[in-house]
């Protein structure tokens, strides 16, 4: 009996110290919007949500801001979008489609660029190009800078 509380006592020490470190994924939420819909007024975009509709969403991880611009990480999720057209992904848990693994990714190489590419087809094989935004600081590694004090 004294050895089974023993690994019991070491299984939740290991399930604890698991929990401090920061997850290896970056949650994303975004909107996508029908390019077919009604107009809106007085803008030059659509204003329809794309509703419950199965997507492909890709996100690669480069040096600059460049669409041509080389990845270090690519990857791929099929997901629905809700009645608003939101979709929920976390990156670094898609289908990875380069060799190099989210977890290969040296942030310490200078500024990280995040490309998001949308295919409404669900196919794969019909990427537009949506975004490419700087990635900033997340509070994990705000509190890794301060953790050596």
């Amino acid at each position: 009996m004294k050895n089974l509380f023993f690994l019991c006592s070491l299984m939740l020490t290991f399930s604890a110290m698991s929990q401090n470190v920061p997850p290896s994924a970056i949650a994303f939420q975004g909107v996508v919007i029908d390019p077919n819909g009604i107009p809106v007024p007085s803008m030059d975009e659509f204003g329809n949500p794309l509703r419950s509709s199965l997507i492909k969403v890709r996100f690669s991880i480069q040096d600059s801001d460049l669409p041509s611009a080389t990845s270090h990480f690519s990857e791929e999720h099929a997901v629905t979008t809700d009645q608003y057209g939101r979709f929920s992904v976390k990156i670094g848990r898609g289908g990875q489609l380069t060799s190099a693994s989210f977890s290969d990714i040296n942030w310490s190489l200078g500024d990280k660029f995040l490309k998001v590419e949308i295919d409404i087809s669900g196919s794969g094989n019909e990427y537009s190009l949506s975004s490419i935004q700087e990635m900033l600081s997340v509070p994990y590694a705000l509190y890794a800078a301060e953790s050596g004090n």
